[in-house]
């Protein structure tokens, strides 16, 4: 049997909410949940988040239970790459 594929659930948190005459937002961060085809969580995948402007880069790794979390991004585009061991794209 070849590799399995990931699939990917990510919600982006980039928006700036104003609360109580704060600021604007000047970063960010993506969370998400990793799974394979038939909906089982893919622990200890490594997430990279990079951004398409700058080049910026951060990673990150998801739980056991399939759950990741990048905080603290600057704002703007960003492209996932997911890897893990016996997976392909």
């Amino acid at each position: 049997m070849g590799p399995k594929k990931l699939s990917l659930l990510v919600s982006l948190l980039v928006a700036s909410i104003p609360i109580f005459g704060q600021t604007e937002a000047i970063n960010g961060s993506i969370r998400g949940h990793i799974t394979d085809a038939t909906g089982a969580a893919i622990p200890n995948a490594s997430v990279e988040a990079s951004n398409t402007n700058t080049g910026f880069a951060r990673t990150g790794e998801s739980s056991g239970e399939g759950y990741f979390v990048i905080p603290n991004l600057p704002l703007g585009p960003y492209t996932l790459t997911i890897k893990k061991q016996g997976f392909e794209a």
